[in-house]
């Protein structure tokens, strides 16, 4: 990790973690990804640093993952959404009342 880590969201296949200068890094079990199945893993894999992910101008206060996607909130008072496979960046969702300090994703 580059930076200090404020808030940290695992699934069995992979960490989100949001640093406090604004990133969040995405870790993933070596060989897998979160299509994969769940039952092949074992806790000997060690996870490997999959990608930085820029955009935040303040500390990053929450993230959540699915299969698809990533969110992240931020005390710069955005939500931002991004694909889960390449980064790329979704929508970006302003609140200028307030720093943001949870966020989910929610499946139906």
């Amino acid at each position: 990790m580059r930076g200090r880590c404020h808030t940290v969201k695992a699934d069995l296949t992979s960490l989100a973690v949001g640093l406090k200068q604004g990133q969040v890094e995405v870790w993933e079990r070596a060989g897998q990804t979160a299509a994969e199945d769940a039952s092949k893993i074992t806790q000997a894999q060690p996870f490997r640093r999959l990608s930085e992910r820029e955009g935040h101008s303040d500390l990053v206060s929450a993230v959540d993952l699915s299969p698809s996607f990533i969110v992240s909130a931020s005390w710069d008072g955005c939500v931002r959404l991004k694909n889960r496979s390449d980064g790329k960046l979704l929508s970006t969702f302003f609140n200028t009342a307030s720093r943001l300090n949870r966020v989910f994703l929610v499946q139906s």
